[in-house]
């Protein structure tokens, strides 16, 4: 997964709020929980296929989650370069 843009970060922090945004949130989050218990029942190679989705989730999330953050040190970044 490519890291989001300053774009991106935007689009997520103005959709913050949104209803139907907080439910994709929630099925996401959801989707990690139930993602890493069917992990437990894995071996071999599904191991491995399962556990790189429960990465790009827990990905998106963390990005979510940290929007706020990425774009207060990017803007951080740019007053110190002026």
């Amino acid at each position: 997964m490519n890291k989001p843009d300053k774009e991106i970060v935007r689009a997520i922090i103005g959709l913050r709020e949104n209803t139907q945004f907080k439910t994709i949130v929630k099925w996401l989050n959801d989707s990690l929980i139930s993602q890493s218990i069917s992990n437990n029942k894995n071996r071999g190679e599904a191991t491995i296929i399962c556990q790189g989705r429960n990465l790009e989730i827990a990905d998106i999330l963390n990005h979510i989650s940290k929007a706020h953050e990425y774009l207060n040190n990017e803007n951080q970044s740019s007053n110190m370069e002026e």
